[in-house]
């Protein structure tokens, strides 16, 4: 037989296949018995949500275990630690917080801290890690052990190789702004705060190694807020102690006559808020003596004339008393100043007290004119003192001889700012007449120079607006675009909306309010004015409110509430308390519903609003109601009820009601409440005595 050396090759060959396909069989066959190993993350998270771990110490050794053999065959990179670790182990301290319970539990510090020692030791610790340890001992009311962390962080950090510390550091949770140095912050001033003792920002840089550092406010707050809800002690006298301290810092990085206080005051006096000129006033002196700054005679200028604005003459001669006693010299523009205070007359001033106001003014300008030397505002300080005096004539003549060809006073002539003000305190007086006589014979003179500015448009706008004069609005807003190119303010705006919608009720003209709106919205930002919605339809509503216009200000009202314009704990209030007092009591019902509904924290003030309306509106049972609402509601629980005598007017009234109609009827609630009422010591009309006995 001859061989075949090809067939013997295909044989070996064939052998060969079914003996490797064997092979394979067998491996393939292992692997479906041998589960895939689980990635790093995942065996993390069958470790977190073992079921079957019962207790804190079996979950952190299990942990631990894991890390060990992970690092043992160094299967942890560095991206791995710095992505997944972070994530992980905070899940795992949460874990161990569930698990925690019991008498015998430990401290959510104490146990989170042993994770974080694990991390620690196999050098996988995180920046974040020991941030949230070191806020629970500060939630403890443990700020030393917080304090202690900080400076365990300090030398752990130290010891790492440049790559670990470079990624184990460095990566923070972008919300917030460097965390550990504001619960550094924070742990220091509690510490402080504890042992009364007096913070140092010094000392604080000390311990943070950085002497440009430090938190901003925002930061701080942020953690601040998280300390509200937890159980540290005397948590509302160390959150005085803490703004107490931040205020300490701004106002030792401030300057007692920074233009700060100045803008601040001004912006201040046109709303009206006396309180923050007051509080600014006090920082000046406190700042002034803190840094030994003195204060500039013009900045006690800046605050005298703030007080002016808002008509509150008395603080504006404290502030002149104040800067005399630290021995300056008033210059002419100082006494110019005090001059400007005695003008700002109140409106229930009387005959006398005008007088004995006005003679103040003439003896002050005399002196001025003797001892000092007069200048321009002077004279128009002179002229608005007399017209709010009601002096109108004497301030009539001043301006005549000042506007005649050859006239003067002391070698002054008239300028554009005293016309101004000449203006302005007339139609502040209600002048309308001779404001518009005056305004025309400015204009009409030959070679005029007279710049009327956008606040006397303004001033004569809400003089027609009242009155409903709408040709004069118009021909005004074309005066004061084509001839004096003034654009339109904030003020301009507000009073233009309120036009809108008193000449659309007038002339019975209905207009589309959301385009109307949406187009003048649009005009102001071109002109680079903001213009805040709530805001300003809250102002636009309650200047109509005070104007009798409620039927404008419902329409206004409708639109928010159709366009869910956000409403303010200020609109809800305006609108309930006009409708209250309007004797129409379902609308203030109805908005007095939705603040509830909203989330507001709901005063005793805004509370009586509502049951002084239900009073006037004959609804005797609701406002009893609205008291107990009141009474039980859990913002004013420990709060003292200051309107006792609208509670006995409407006991008063229900009393009444019970004696003069027969088919009134208190139904099943109202004689529980007046027991109870009863038996808190409230002394009941005698026929509401009966009803519960």
């Amino acid at each position: 037989m001859r061989f075949n050396s090809t067939a013997a090759v295909d044989s070996e060959q064939s052998v060969a296949t079914e003996s490797v396909a064997d092979t394979t069989d067998a491996v393939t066959e292992t692997q479906h018995q041998r589960p895939r190993r689980l990635n790093f993350g995942q065996a993390l998270d069958k470790i977190i949500q073992d079921e079957g771990i019962k207790d804190v110490d079996t979950l952190i050794n299990r942990f631990q275990n894991f890390l060990e053999k992970e690092q043992k065959y160094k299967r942890i990179s560095t991206s791995m630690a710095t992505g997944l670790l972070i994530y992980k182990s905070n899940a795992l301290m949460d874990k161990l917080e569930k698990l925690n319970t019991g008498a015998e539990g430990l401290s959510t510090a104490t146990l989170n801290y042993k994770v974080l020692s694990i991390l620690i030791n196999y050098q996988l610790a995180n920046v974040s890690q020991f941030n949230r340890v070191m806020f629970d001992y500060l939630k403890d009311g443990k700020p030393n052990d917080s304090l202690s962390l900080w400076i365990e962080f300090i030398e752990y950090s130290k010891s790492l190789p440049d790559d670990l510390k470079n990624a184990f550091i460095a990566v923070r949770n972008p919300i917030y702004e460097k965390a550990e140095l504001s619960i550094v912050y924070l742990s220091y001033l509690y510490s402080c705060f504890l042992n009364k003792q007096q913070p140092s920002l010094e000392f604080y840089h000390s311990l943070i190694q950085d002497s440009n550092y430090t938190p901003s406010y925002r930061a701080l707050n942020l953690y601040m807020s998280r300390l509200r809800s937890s159980s540290i002690d005397n948590i509302k006298e160390f959150e005085k102690f803490f703004q107490n301290f931040i205020r300490t810092c701004e106002l030792e990085a401030m300057d007692p006559n920074s233009e700060t206080f100045a803008i601040e005051n001004l912006k201040a006096a046109q709303q009206y808020k006396i309180s923050i000129i007051d509080n600014n006033y006090r920082n000046i002196l406190k700042i002034s003596k803190l840094k030994e700054i003195p204060v500039t005679e013009e900045s006690f200028q800046k605050l005298m004339h703030a007080y002016s604005l808002v008509s509150n003459p008395a603080k504006a001669q404290v502030v002149w008393n104040e800067m005399i006693q630290r021995n300056i010299t008033p210059s002419i523009s100082s006494w110019n100043e005090l001059l400007y205070s005695f003008s700002k007359v109140k409106k229930n001033f009387t005959k006398e007290q005008k007088d004995e106001n006005l003679l103040k003014i003439e003896k002050t300008f005399n002196y001025i004119l003797e001892n000092v030397g007069i200048n321009q505002d002077t004279i128009k300080y002179l002229i608005c003192g007399y017209i709010a005096n009601d002096e109108f004539e004497k301030s009539f003549k001043l301006i005549q001889e000042l506007s005649s060809p050859k006239g003067s006073f002391n070698g002054l002539k008239i300028n554009n700012d005293i016309k101004i003000a000449y203006i302005l305190e007339l139609l502040f007086k209600d002048k309308l007449a001779e404001s518009e006589k005056i305004f025309q014979s400015f204009v009409g003179e030959k070679d005029s120079d007279f710049k009327p500015d956008i606040k006397v448009f303004n001033s004569f706008l809400t003089k027609y607006c009242g009155l409903k004069k709408f040709d004069k609005c118009e021909e005004l807003i074309n005066i004061m675009q084509d001839k004096y190119d003034l654009k339109p303010d904030i003020a301009t705006y507000t009073i233009l909306i309120n036009l809108m919608f008193k000449y659309s009720v007038e002339r019975n003209e209905k207009f589309d309010i959301k385009t109307t709106l949406s187009n003048i919205i649009q005009d102001m930002k071109q002109n680079n004015i903001e213009f805040n919605t709530t805001y300003n339809l809250t102002t636009i509503i309650d200047g109509l409110y005070k104007f009798q216009e409620f039927e404008i200000a419902r329409l206004l009202t409708h639109y928010m509430v159709e366009n869910k314009v956000p409403m303010s704990l200020k609109t809800y209030t305006t609108i309930i308390n006009a409708e209250s007092k309007s004797g129409d009591i379902t609308i203030a019902e109805e908005f007095f519903k939705k603040s509830i509904k909203s989330g507001f924290k709901i005063s005793t003030s805004f509370f009586n609003n509502i049951i002084d309306g239900c009073v006037k509106s004959d609804y005797i049972n609701k406002a009893i109601k609205y008291y107990e609402l009141l009474k039980n509601d859990k913002n004013s629980k420990g709060r003292t009820i200051r309107n006792k005598p609208l509670l006995m007017a409407i006991l008063e009234d229900l009393s009444s009601c019970l004696t003069t109609d027969k088919d009134f009827k208190l139904g099943d609630g109202i004689p529980k409440i007046l027991k109870q009422l009863k038996e808190k010591d409230v002394e009941l009309p005698d026929k509401l005595n009966e009803v519960i006995l």
